[in-house]
């Protein structure tokens, strides 16, 4: 009665607990990946903290409620990362990416593409291309200046050099 009571204790906050997770994350090529996937989870509800480590692709939170993991996945996508997964379904993860099927009537061609400077340039083309219907998959390399596609059908070469040149780099050749 006199302020000084210790039977009443402070009142907690429900349905929140402290806890931590790994995230996978496939796209970090550098400390500067790290930091800017650590700044999109960071913005989640929840997450008090994320270490990012491009090495392994693999990020560990922790947060103070159980993270959305739509929300997750939406900030990594956001930020032009690929979010794989809790480390708890890696398995699963991994399983999704080995089981797509072949299609059986895929064509390759590289296209030769100038301006690539390091792995962040290689994403920017990579997912411009696997936009363009028909194109199922892009290898694209800024060593090489290549971008090896597989298509399922015959994609027009105008449109690969619009994708290409709409994301900031200037196409040269198709073979």
């Amino acid at each position: 009665v006199n302020g000084t009571q210790t039977d009443c204790p402070l009142p907690k906050k429900t349905g929140e607990k402290t806890g931590a997770e790994t995230v996978l994350v496939k796209g970090m090529m550098c400390e500067n990946c790290e930091k800017h996937v650590q700044e999109a989870l960071k913005k989640v509800d929840g997450i008090t903290d994320a270490k990012a480590d491009h090495t392994t692709g693999k990020v560990k939170i922790t947060f103070t409620k159980t993270p959305d993991e739509a929300a997750m996945k939406k900030a990594i996508e956001a930020a032009d990362y690929e979010y794989k997964g809790v480390a708890e379904n890696t398995d699963a993860a991994q399983e999704a990416d080995t089981e797509k099927p072949k299609k059986e009537n895929t064509m390759t061609k590289t296209v030769r593409v100038d301006g690539m400077m390091c792995g962040m340039c290689e994403k920017h083309v990579k997912k411009a291309l696997e936009n363009l219907d028909g194109i199922t998959r892009a290898e694209v390399s800024h060593e090489r200046g290549t971008a090896v596609i597989e298509e399922t059908k015959d994609v027009a070469e105008a449109a690969i050099e619009k994708a290409v040149t709409d994301a900031g780099y200037q196409f040269v050749s198709m073979e």
